[in-house]
């Protein structure tokens, strides 16, 4: 069906939820630019069974950020950035900045920092667990650093530079699990513009997509067309019928997120 776009913001509490039936989509660059005016805000948008999302804008310099080192037992807590750079502070390791697209996790039992780095304002996606715990935990970082660990495969990376991702694996279709745990699997998945995918997607869980590069088309049989550009996030109820096709020259970059297959 033909798409149908509209975009109403703000919204109370999570703006969609796992209870919904139908497929929805979450423009992250409109609600951006809707809330311009805020140099520092936090947003949540979804909540899924297998996923909390919530979207942060942090100033330059440290503004905003992640203001107490702290530590989760339960969960691995992990990042999109969708805008500017960010230093991040895993652990005892070394800190490191992440740049747009990248992913960052922190691994369960590590202490992490978050310090909005560069000269603008800086966004990212905050992805939990339900019913994660908070930030009451604390721990201090070591006095000594630590180099990031070196990993063959993508899967389960502090840092996935989505640059080098791309560069190392081209611009072709391939799919690469880039984090798994008891909670959350995510596939981050890449389509030329003349694969023709034909195929007809029905998957037995709740996941959410969020669109890395390029332009995607979500179609559905009895529901309006979805055009997903970068950063934005899309997600499909379980037991749907959909077929996904990227649009326009570019090669595209989807991630899927849902529970563990």
């Amino acid at each position: 069906m033909e798409e149908k776009s509209s975009f109403i913001w703000p919204k109370n509490g999570y703006s969609h939820s796992i209870y919904s039936s139908k497929p929805f989509h979450i423009e992250t660059r409109k609600l951006i630019e809707h809330k311009e005016k805020e140099t520092v805000w936090s947003e949540p948008v979804l909540f899924t069974d297998s996923s909390t999302v919530a979207i942060k804008a942090d100033l330059h310099g440290g503004l905003g950020g992640s203001a107490d080192d702290h530590i989760h037992y339960d969960f691995v807590e992990w990042w999109i950035i969708l805008k500017g750079k960010l230093e991040f502070q895993i652990g005892n390791y070394e800190p490191f900045i992440a740049s747009t697209n990248d992913i960052i996790s922190a691994p369960i039992g590590l202490r992490h920092l978050i310090i909005s780095s560069g000269n603008n304002q800086s966004v990212r996606l905050i992805i939990g667990v339900p019913g994660g715990s908070g930030h009451d935990d604390k721990k201090l970082k070591g006095s000594q650093d630590e180099s990031l660990p070196k990993r063959n495969t993508p899967s389960n990376q502090i840092h996935t530079k989505i640059q080098e991702t791309i560069k190392k694996f081209g611009n072709y279709c391939w799919s690469k699990t880039i984090l798994k745990n008891q909670h959350t699997q995510a596939q981050l998945i890449s389509e030329t513009s003349n694969s023709n995918n034909s195929s007809r997607y029905k998957d037995p869980f709740n996941q959410w997509y969020i669109v890395i590069q390029g332009k995607i088309n979500f179609s559905f049989e009895k529901e309006n067309d979805i055009n997903a550009v970068e950063g934005d996030i899309v997600y499909i109820p379980k037991e749907l019928i959909y077929n996904i096709n990227t649009l326009g020259s570019k090669t595209s970059l989807r991630m899927s997120i849902s529970k563990p297959r």
